[in-house]
């Protein structure tokens, strides 16, 4: 199923773009971690609504250094 609403914890963390009705793009912005919550279901009936939540962690990338030093030495 298609979520009805996406909410990250934090937007200075991750964002996010739907890329059809079924999947998303997520793109961390800073190290750190945030929560991803997605709802299904009815969005008029609480009842019949279920949530999945994803604790996501965004860790530096070990090889920008590499590659800024090597852009800069160019």
């Amino acid at each position: 199923d298609a979520p009805f609403r996406i909410q990250t914890g934090n937007e200075q963390v991750l964002s996010f773009n739907p890329a059809t009705p079924r999947e998303l793009l997520l793109q961390g912005k800073a190290v750190g971690a945030t929560v991803l919550t997605l709802w299904f279901g009815d969005r008029n009936d609480p009842a019949k609504q279920e949530t999945l939540s994803y604790l996501v962690r965004i860790f530096p990338d070990p090889d920008a250094k590499d590659r800024v030093e090597k852009a800069y030495k160019a």
